[in-house]
């Protein structure tokens, strides 16, 4: 199969492709970049991947955002996530695609990245693990742990893993918020907006700890999570010399 252009992934979206298909299709390098560059269209491409490989997203996050107005119809995507979880921004009524890094983006993270085993590539506020199918293409033994917050995304994220035979990746429900949670040591860290400021900036402080073991690299998406790291985590932004793209960027702890 071809993936030449967006009808490409409409076309295999409509026939309902089979488990040994979806299989080969993760492994194709052309499957996860979007072969449309501007932004709508790798949201597009990638609500096709989503389609082709079985995620039940749409669902999942309409049912989420029908408990929170039933609680509080006055609400808003900034009340309803912490309305659901204690409090804990979780982002309940963003649409799926604006909720999740696009397969574009996460591809060519890795293909700058070129993530090796053995290694752990730990991801804070992973949402449906998206992240994990793109890394398989690179390096299928490479250990993924993800932490997401909403009990729903976690379980359709590792119920994805396991038909497509993702067997070194998990996701693990996990509250970020939380001052008894400690970041597990790990080569490669991926960080999204995913709560308040107080909570980004303690996983960045956690991992500077982090960095005095071992080297890292840590990519960063967000307006907020990038302006942190320039302006206040100078061991990471400033040492050694940051990747920087329109929508994230990489930094380094080492020379690598």
């Amino acid at each position: 199969m071809r993936f030449d252009s967006l009808i490409d992934f409409e076309v295999v979206a409509q026939t309902l492709p089979s488990l040994e298909e979806k299989k080969s299709f993760i492994l194709d390098p052309h499957f996860f970049n979007c072969p449309q560059h501007d932004f709508k269209n790798k949201q597009k491409h990638s609500a096709l991947i989503d389609k082709i490989l079985g995620y039940e997203i749409d669902r999942l996050e309409l049912g989420l955002l029908k408990k929170a107005k039933t609680l509080y119809p006055e609400g808003s995507m900034k009340t309803w996530g912490r309305l659901l979880h204690n409090g804990s921004q979780s982002w309940v009524g963003l649409t799926p695609q604006q909720l999740q890094t696009t397969y574009n983006e996460l591809w060519q993270m890795c293909e700058l990245l070129n993530p090796k085993y053995p290694g752990t590539f730990v991801d804070f506020g992973a949402g449906y693990g998206r992240l994990a199918l793109v890394l398989n293409l690179y390096a299928p033994k490479l250990k993924f742990l993800g932490y997401e917050i909403v009990s729903e995304r976690v379980i359709e994220g590792n119920r994805l893993f396991d038909i497509l035979g993702l067997t070194e990746a998990k996701l693990t429900q996990q509250d970020l918020s939380d001052d008894h949670f400690v970041i597990p040591d790990a080569d490669y860290y991926f960080m999204y907006d995913f709560g308040d400021s107080e909570h980004i900036r303690r996983i960045l402080t956690q991992l500077e700890f982090v960095a005095e073991r071992r080297p890292i690299r840590v990519v960063v998406r967000g307006d907020y999570s990038r302006h942190q790291v320039q302006n206040f985590y100078p061991w990471l932004s400033q040492v050694f010399k940051a990747y920087h793209e329109e929508r994230f960027s990489i930094y380094s702890s080492a020379s690598f």
